[in-house]
């Protein structure tokens, strides 16, 4: 039983680094990519905050 979990801790930390760099590095990446492609789509003429709520 222990040498099992012994030996699935390498892959749950490998898990658990290319979670934490999905998040940390990659998400921002893809939201700023996303961003500058469809920016104009995004835009809403309005003249105030009220108008988008």
């Amino acid at each position: 039983m222990i040498k099992k979990l012994q030996q699935r801790i390498p892959g749950l930390v490998h898990l658990l680094i290319g979670a934490l760099v999905g998040i940390v590095i990659l998400h921002p990446l893809v939201t700023l990519i996303f961003w500058l492609e469809f920016n104009q789509l995004l835009a809403v003429p309005s003249d105030s905050v009220a108008d988008f709520l």
